[in-house]
């Protein structure tokens, strides 16, 4: 309940107990291979349009910037430049969210809200929800079933 996150004891400011994803047990496999290989398989493959990349600083959890840049605004421009979709194209985000904070960040930094407005887009869930404007993290994300380090979304 909104009362039991809201009691919940503090892990580090501003993340309570619920804002923090849990390490599991877990063991996820991901094939990449080239198309042409992949056609002959019993399931239709995944086909990515775009990746972004962008790594500018150390990347310690504890040593790094808690801002969305470079955490989240030069990997989205890099990926958005390498594909003519764009944010409104995209049926259905799944968001690395290890802690409460990825989500808004990720929300904000690839453009499916203006910075500084995912707490409003968020406000009552209907925008993320199934038949929402962008559904998010449909499985539950890692806050729901626990860490894989994000391969659980895929």
């Amino acid at each position: 309940t909104m009362d039991d996150y809201l009691s919940a004891r503090m892990i580090t400011t501003p993340f309570g107990l619920y804002d923090c994803d849990v390490p599991c047990d877990g063991a996820v496999a991901v094939i990449v291979s080239a198309v042409d290989a992949a056609r002959d398989l019993a399931k239709p493959p995944i086909l990515f349009e775009a990746v972004g990349t962008q790594i500018i600083e150390r990347l310690d959890w504890d040593q790094t910037t808690l801002t969305h840049e470079p955490q989240v605004l030069g990997q989205s421009a890099h990926m958005w430049s390498r594909t003519s979709l764009r944010p409104n194209d995209v049926d259905v985000a799944e968001l690395y969210d290890g802690f409460s904070f990825n989500c808004l960040s990720w929300l904000e930094g690839l453009g499916f809200c203006g910075i500084g407005e995912a707490k409003d887009f968020l406000d009552g869930g209907h925008n993320i929800a199934r038949d929402g404007i962008i559904p998010l993290n449909t499985h539950g994300g890692q806050l729901s079933h626990g860490r894989t380090h994000g391969m659980g979304l895929i």
